[in-house]
């Protein structure tokens, strides 16, 4: 039996997990950036819990930075922008 784990807006084009596999990032063609949170770790269910436009182009890639330089995340864009 299949089990959703969570459901991508239409125009994600690329998610990377974090290095924990309790967060989830996605990135899509209009250029938003979503977070999602594992709603009770080691959970198999997570939440939306941050949307925000970091670019007018597609991301074509997302990256988590290393635990020891904290949550952060990468995006590569069409373009060739990468944001922070």
């Amino acid at each position: 039996m299949e089990k959703s784990v969570v459901t991508f807006d239409k125009g994600t084009t690329f998610f990377s997990w974090n290095y924990c596999g309790e967060r989830l990032a996605t990135g899509s063609i209009d250029g938003t950036l979503v977070i999602f949170d594992s709603v009770d770790p080691p959970s198999s269910s997570f939440t939306c819990t941050s949307t925000s436009r970091v670019h007018e182009v597609s991301i074509v890639k997302v990256v988590w930075v290393p635990p020891e330089y904290g949550g952060g995340v990468a995006c590569i864009c069409a373009d060739g922008t990468l944001s922070l």
